[in-house]
């Protein structure tokens, strides 16, 4: 409609005024507390439900699997570049091979069997959010610490069998048979976050992770021959896609 005015005004001698657009960073402030932070009510808080992805791994000697994992995390953003959370997450792994020992005659045998990778771990951490480097995209880099309950679920196959308890009704055909111990994991994160709306976002990560096994008994097998699966340094690496809510 300006355009059709614009010619009659000149010829007026009336002053024309364009309309500039508004900037991008103006619209994104209009969309969001002044503060800067992420939320409804501009207070900060968060809660990032589900996240979920695809996780594998590697350990010292045993080989991880791949899997999927999925979590909650509560996030408060307490200055507009610093978030602190509290998270839960567990997971699975598949297709693991794992090195087990036993006692033999005074000797310690090896021998490397099937099995999976079950786990659960809860912690803190804190995030740096890059804001202002891209209009809607937010990369950020983050640390967690937590305990970290896991461990693997071992098949025997046939040449293990006589190390199997008296009183396990299913052993070769299940997976009964398990070392599971308590450990801390250290977790490093690094992701891009998109903010659709005040309160609403979404983020793609990837995690390196790191923690231990423990040598503990196997559940299941005969106690005198001291059946354990190998101590280790474990590795993981996950891709996590989550959803961001804001108050």
């Amino acid at each position: 409609m300006t355009w059709l005015l614009l010619p009659l005004c000149l010829a007026l001698g009336a002053p024309v005024t364009l309309d500039q657009p508004t900037p991008v960073d103006a619209v994104r402030l209009t969309d969001r507390d002044t503060t800067g932070k992420l939320g409804l009510y501009g207070l900060g808080l968060g809660l990032e439900i589900p996240m979920v992805g695809l996780q594998m791994g590697t350990g010292s000697s045993s080989d991880f699997g791949t899997g999927y994992t999925f979590g909650v995390a509560a996030s408060w953003e307490f200055q507009e570049k610093i978030a602190l959370r509290v998270y839960g997450a567990g997971g699975e792994a598949f297709g693991s091979r794992i090195w087990v020992q036993y006692q033999e005659g005074g000797e310690i045998i090896r021998s490397e069997q099937e099995g999976s990778w079950l786990g659960v771990e809860g912690g803190i951490g804190a995030t740096y959010l890059f804001r202002g480097v891209l209009p809607t995209w937010v990369p950020y880099l983050g640390l967690d610490i937590g305990p970290h309950l896991h461990g693997y679920f071992y098949r025997f196959d046939e040449t293990l069998e006589k190390l199997e308890g008296v009183d396990e009704e299913s052993t070769v055909e299940g997976w009964t048979k398990n070392s599971v111990n308590l450990s801390f994991k250290l977790g490093l994160r690094a992701g891009i976050r998109m903010e659709t709306l005040s309160w609403l976002a979404s983020s793609l990560e990837l995690g390196f992770g790191l923690t231990r096994i423990d040598n503990a008994n196997i559940s299941g097998t005969i106690e005198a021959r001291e059946v354990q699966g190998e101590a280790e340094n474990l590795w993981t690496l996950r891709l996590v896609y989550s959803i961001y809510l804001g108050i």
